[in-house]
């Protein structure tokens, strides 16, 4: 295929790799004279019905989940845009290769290397897990090493935000030998998923193998049911048997039994790392989370070619509201944010129906009434504001009141018979979008191909409506 010379403001100035769902470019901003990672979506494969619009709420979620987040151990987003090719998230440009690549090439990494690159993996994790960010895809192919040693987490792509969140195309939610047993399960997921992974990469790193293998199902089961061979008995690993009960902590099968944060990880893994090693590792603290930037007409510089979410979306809009309504999404969903302002403008038609809309994009009822109430007060043209509209009747708490968590909770696990764990997901989507609990349960059965199933969960659904 050929390629463009330019996405958005950003020049492509080369072909970084490709694959069967998208193109990776390296590119530059020449506003800043930044080299910059463009990682582009292939159209085709959005426009692919459910499949294709679950393949795009991952990848917005890449940008949502990464965009929130600003730490040196983790690849930075920079921009999310969308174009005629497909929509595209830029990144920062990392020289290096994956852990995947190194381990391949079968390099053995000596055990103060291990400690190093543990340390710093789980100083980046434990900053996300503090943002309310879950990575649950932690694995070589998505860990990237510098030449100066510097470890980089990228592709978040699978990531959970709070408490909710669009997060996959499957009902696998992660990478078969990676993934902790909640997840193969569908039982609740928090930040010890992570660390279970974390425990499989360690083990990777001491064996150069796997700790479970065959199909994906003996896969599964392993993780479920039995504890691979300790490192220190992997005949060909030669590795301190001090290594063992780190990774045996960590790939607990009961989240409780893990180390409860990544910090706490580290901490151990470094104190019987100086203890043992004859080297000298400092603990690096984890950074405080920093200040937000957020971009707003007093320091936003003007992209070539592109309009202010003012004039892309017709006159009728006042540009203070709609920059106003820019900088509140993006404290939560990153540079999502000015995409879903310029969308949103052009389908509503008043401000009642444009605050909903963008609220409807958050992932949580916390998130919700949060952007509802710092946005009351916005000019809404000359001489309005939204005051005027006040908190009547525009917006409407989604899955609180019309719903009810039990209801939620309830309508997922019967979703789940027809589904999987992916239910969870959906229904969490669902209860946000709804305005309605019959709006619920439709878009609920939709997910439901045959129509014994839509019909089975039809009444299941009913009886939590009497």
């Amino acid at each position: 295929m050929s390629h463009p010379q330019q996405l958005g403001k950003y020049l492509i100035t080369g072909l970084v790799g490709e694959g069967a769902m998208g193109i990776v470019y390296r590119g530059l901003d020449p506003v800043i004279k930044r080299t910059v990672a463009i990682k582009m979506l292939r159209q085709r494969l959005i426009e692919q019905g459910a499949a294709g619009a679950s393949l795009a709420a991952r990848f917005r979620n890449e940008a949502q989940a990464a965009g929130r987040l600003m730490h040196s151990g983790i690849v930075a987003v920079h921009d999310y845009g969308e174009d005629a090719l497909g929509p595209y998230i830029v990144m920062e440009y990392v020289e290096g290769a994956t852990l995947r690549d190194h381990l391949r090439q079968q390099r053995r990494f000596d055990d103060a290397e291990i400690v190093g690159l543990m340390g710093q993996l789980l100083d980046a994790l434990h900053y996300a897990h503090e943002q309310g960010v879950w990575h649950r895809d932690i694995k070589p192919a998505n860990l990237i090493l510098t030449p100066a040693g510097r470890l980089k987490v990228a592709d978040f792509g699978i990531a959970r935000i709070e408490t909710v969140g669009l997060t996959q195309v499957s009902s696998s939610i992660g990478t078969p030998g990676h993934m902790a047993p909640e997840q193969y399960t569908g039982d609740q997921v928090d930040r010890r998923a992570d660390i279970f992974a974390c425990g499989v990469l360690l083990y990777q790193l001491l064996t150069a193998r796997s700790p479970f293998g065959g199909s994906n199902e003996n896969v599964m089961f392993q993780t479920l049911n039995s504890d691979p061979m300790p490192p220190s008995r992997v005949s060909s690993a030669e590795r301190p048997g001090w290594f063992d009960a780190l990774v045996a902590t960590a790939m607990a099968k009961r989240p409780e039994d893990r180390y409860p944060t990544a910090l706490l990880f580290k901490q151990a893994l470094l104190s019987r790392g100086r203890a043992v090693l004859d080297i000298e590792m400092p603990v690096t603290q984890v950074p405080p989370p920093p200040p937000r930037f957020v971009a707003t007409p007093a320091n936003e510089t003007a992209e070539p070619g592109s309009a202010h979410p003012s004039s892309a979306s017709g006159s009728r809009w006042n540009p203070d509201t709609l920059s106003r309504f820019e900088s509140e999404l993006a404290l939560m969903l990153g540079p999502l944010a000015r995409v879903l302002v310029r969308r949103a403008a052009k389908e509503s038609t008043d401000v009642a129906s444009l605050r909903t809309r963008l609220a409807a994009e958050l992932t949580t009822a916390g998130e919700r009434d949060s952007f509802l109430r710092r946005t009351e007060g916005t000019p809404v043209a000359a001489g309005g504001t939204f005051g005027s509209q006040g908190s009547g009747g525009a917006t409407r708490r989604h899955d609180d009141t019309l719903i009810g968590e039990n209801v939620v909770r309830r309508a997922e696990r019967a979703l789940a018979h027809h589904v999987g764990p992916i239910a969870r997901v959906l229904t969490a989507q669902a209860a946000a979008q709804a305005q309605s609990r019959q709006d619920f349960f439709a878009r609920l059965l939709d997910h439901v191909e045959t129509d014994a199933g839509r019909h089975q969960l039809r009444q299941a659904l009913q009886q939590l409506g009497s």
